[in-house]
């Protein structure tokens, strides 16, 4: 097993294409992480850069579902490195735990980047799509495990809303 700091983080600076995370599953079963999420991905985060300060584009999430996707619990799971709601559980490498500005580009615009999607959405932005989630919490300000209890308020997708709750107002 790589130490943090085994792979100098600006190796990765020139790496092409881009880096993936699964905070998730991370919390849940650390052992089994090179077999189920593949080598590359356990000696990035091993090595430290999976914090995305080796200027890497780092997308938050999954193409296989061995863990649940809810958005609210997988950004602040990524902050925290423990599984949201239980604060006695020790975090799992917590020198890899994402600040809250990286964990939201995580889930937005890094993961629109890693999905060669930038040129259309990823960002509010003229002549973007009109894709976005409205939460009851701020993603920027709220502590982690209040962040994962709260609700998504609604879902616009390409301008059209998806989903809203009632009790917005």
């Amino acid at each position: 097993m790589l130490e943090p700091g085994t792979i100098p983080k600006c190796l990765f600076a020139r790496v092409p294409g881009n880096l993936g995370m699964q905070p998730r599953a991370q919390p849940r079963d650390q052992d089994l992480q090179p077999e189920v999420e593949g080598v590359l991905p356990a000696l990035l985060r091993r090595a430290g850069v999976a914090k995305g300060d080796a200027g890497a584009v780092l997308g938050l999430g999954s193409d296989w579902p061995i863990a649940p996707f809810e958005p609210l619990p997988i950004l602040a799971e990524a902050q925290l490195r423990r599984r949201a709601g239980h604060p006695d559980q020790a975090p799992v490498l917590p020198g890899q735990a994402l600040t809250a500005l990286q964990a939201l580009e995580g889930y937005t615009s890094h993961a629109a980047r890693a999905a060669g999607q930038w040129d259309v959405s990823g960002s509010i932005t003229v002549g973007k799509r009109a894709d976005f989630t409205a939460f009851e919490l701020d993603p920027l300000t709220a502590a982690p495990d209040e962040l994962a209890a709260s609700a998504v308020l609604g879902t616009i997708v390409d301008g059209r809303i998806q989903s809203m709750l009632d009790r917005i107002g």
